[in-house]
């Protein structure tokens, strides 16, 4: 049986132009520390009107 590791960040924030920023990063490892099989890092730029 092989086993996977599965990293996922997510980030939200907001800059001071009131931009918010969504960031998430996903990392997928076996347990054998080979190298990374998927890192995808997607950020999507929200404007925020006031």
């Amino acid at each position: 049986m092989q086993t996977f590791m599965i990293v996922l960040k997510m980030k939200i924030w907001m800059n001071s132009d009131r931009v918010l920023l969504f960031s998430i990063s996903l990392k997928m490892t076996d347990n054998a520390a080979s190298p990374i099989i998927i890192d995808c890092t997607y950020e999507l730029n929200v404007s925020v009107k006031s």
